[in-house]
């Protein structure tokens, strides 16, 4: 899901809006949606530890997940 839409951008040049065009993009099940944003909010703050992002920016910062319906789990 990431690598079609942010596969051709250098990490540096990621801006916050081709994050919530992604997240956008897969909004049609919120969970995933919210964990892609996860997973990248977590791959970005290694690449500005690395040095890889310039000013210390996190594109992912203040992007607002979707609602999740909560789930019924039962033990079985």
């Amino acid at each position: 899901r990431i690598n079609p839409v942010l596969g051709h951008i250098q990490v540096r040049a990621v801006t916050h809006g081709d994050i919530q065009r992604l997240h956008h993009g897969i909004r049609s099940t919120p969970a995933t949606a919210n964990r892609t944003i996860t997973t990248l909010s977590k791959f970005f703050s290694w690449a500005i530890r690395g040095g890889y992002r310039p000013n210390r920016q996190n594109p992912c910062k203040g992007l607002e997940k979707f609602k999740e319906a909560p789930r019924k789990r039962y033990l079985s």
